[in-house]
């Protein structure tokens, strides 16, 4: 007789002070961050559009969505990008974000 294993196979990703755990499946990549274009007028978190793979996809700070002062951006930052989960045109429109760690 088999088993019915169900399992969820995730990943911890260190953010900035958090740990957050995710299904493998929703993260795309890990890289390092850089050209992120800051323009607008938008809330703490939200830290601009960066380019991934010829798209532009929003950065956002998951500690500052929290309440938490966001740190800077650095040569040493890295971002998790994720694909975008939901329906309707918005997630059509950005099928990714990222995420700082």
């Amino acid at each position: 007789m088999a088993k019915d294993n169900k399992q969820l196979k995730c990943v911890i990703l260190t953010m900035r002070r958090e740990n957050v755990i995710l299904p493998n499946s929703l993260v795309a990549e890990i890289i390092s961050v850089k050209d992120v274009d800051a323009t607008g007028d938008h809330p703490d978190w939200y830290l601009g559009q960066m380019k991934w793979r010829g798209e532009d996809i929003p950065l956002l700070s998951f500690e500052g969505a929290g309440g938490d002062a966001v740190s800077g951006i650095n040569l040493n930052t890295q971002a998790v990008v994720l694909y975008a989960v939901g329906k309707g045109d918005k997630v059509a429109e950005h099928p990714y974000i990222g995420l700082v760690m």
